[in-house]
């Protein structure tokens, strides 16, 4: 880590503590105003850089643009609530149960929720609601972008809501763990119609969400930010969960994840166990040079890279032709998943590996046609993934 991303580290963990920071010696402003804009935090850090005495802030151009994006996220914010409402409202006119996960819920956690931003608002609502709830938020003015089986994409004011079907794990077990959610006994209803998940299983959750951006080529400093939150300011209990990280065999996992946070954040909990500086090296590279979501570092071609690093233990073209087999014949359970009706009817399997290759070819070609390049590239990010599921026992499906 050089001394611009210590800062940068310095700044966040100042936010979270609620406490002033240090002057930045080498004053590298822009460089740490870059890796605001990579992970999406920049206002956070224009939060804690008006904290400096006057002659220690950033120069006024670079200033400016600390304010700037403060602003910008202010409004963003505003835009959300704005939309949030009317969501909110429209599912409790129709009587549909609804569950709120990640930033929803993760900003009162905050010291100032209107500066963790977020990509997207996510709800969780029971499949047979689906189709109706995308049709009367439609009605109320959102633009559906996208839709299938599992899930609808809208936007409000050039704000994205996503509503899906079942929270995504990143192992089997912690997959099943989290299916049909609004009929678990591990969320919470404020009103019978909307839903938290429990503290501690919303603690899960965002970390098993951490590791599964992580296995699909990066995640952002922000994510690991939310373990902060919730360890420090809600009512998660440590002990249970590593009780439900051993149930989904990913102790490891989240010991790793905690441990992490602890040493960038001052996280205040007591933990007896260190992660290696190898292993931290590694999360380190990937975390914050890749940004969010790892787009910076990552393509659509880093999961399969990994799979394939992972299975074969080694680097080069047999493993990227490897990857490319995987990504041209994908497994039975994808196309089931995909193309529910081959799910519903096996027989149907050779026509949905058919109707893939169709939308692989007319709905996708261009983005399919990179992620193809993106295989025979240089492959450091995904062999470095590989090695982080190797250690923490991940199971690559």
């Amino acid at each position: 880590m050089n001394k611009t991303q210590e800062y940068f580290i310095h700044l966040l963990s100042t936010h979270l503590n609620n406490s002033p920071p240090l002057p930045f010696e080498s004053e590298d402003w822009m460089g740490v105003f870059r890796l605001g804009e990579l992970h999406n935090v920049t206002a956070i850090l224009t939060l804690q850089i008006k904290k400096l005495p006057a002659d220690k802030m950033p120069p006024a151009k670079i200033m400016n643009l600390f304010k700037q994006a403060l602003g910008m996220t202010v409004q963003s914010f505003e835009s959300k609530q704005a939309g949030f409402e009317i969501l909110e409202e429209t599912l409790n006119q129709n009587k549909i149960k609804h569950l709120y996960i990640k930033g929803a819920v993760l900003r009162k956690y905050y010291p100032a929720g209107e500066v963790r931003t977020s990509g997207d608002t996510d709800v969780i609502i029971k499949k047979e609601n689906l189709q109706k709830a995308g049709e009367i938020l439609v009605e109320k003015g959102f633009d559906l972008t996208q839709q299938n089986d599992e899930q609808r994409v809208l936007f409000y004011l050039d704000e994205e809501y996503e509503i899906e079907c079942d929270l995504s794990g990143v192992n089997s077990k912690s997959e099943e763990l989290f299916k049909s959610p609004l009929d678990s006994d591990y969320v919470l209803s404020k009103n019978n119609l909307t839903y938290e998940l429990k503290p501690d299983y919303h603690l899960f959750y965002v970390i098993s969400h951490f590791l599964r951006h992580l296995m699909g080529g990066g995640v952002g400093i922000r994510q690991l930010m939310d373990v902060d939150v919730l360890l420090r300011n809600s009512p998660a209990s440590l002990d249970k969960l590593l009780e439900i990280a051993n149930k989904t065999d990913l102790e490891k996992s989240v010991l790793s994840v905690v441990a992490l946070a602890r040493n960038y954040f001052n996280t205040p909990v007591e933990l007896d166990y260190s992660i290696s500086e190898n292993l931290k090296n590694k999360f380190e590279d990937i975390i914050l040079n890749g940004g969010v979501f790892g787009f910076a570092i990552s393509d659509n071609a880093t999961p399969r890279m990994v799979k394939s690093i992972n299975n074969s233990e080694k680097t080069g073209f047999k493993t990227s032709l490897k990857a490319f087999f995987m990504m041209l014949f994908p497994g039975k359970e994808y196309l089931k998943k995909t193309y529910k009706y081959s799910n519903n009817h096996p027989v149907l399997l050779p026509a949905a590996f058919f109707n893939r290759l169709f939308d692989a070819i007319f709905k996708r070609g261009k983005t399919n046609l990179n992620s193809v390049k993106g295989l025979f590239k240089n492959n450091d990010t995904a062999l470095k993934i590989s090695d982080i599921a190797n250690e923490l026992n991940i199971e690559l499906e």
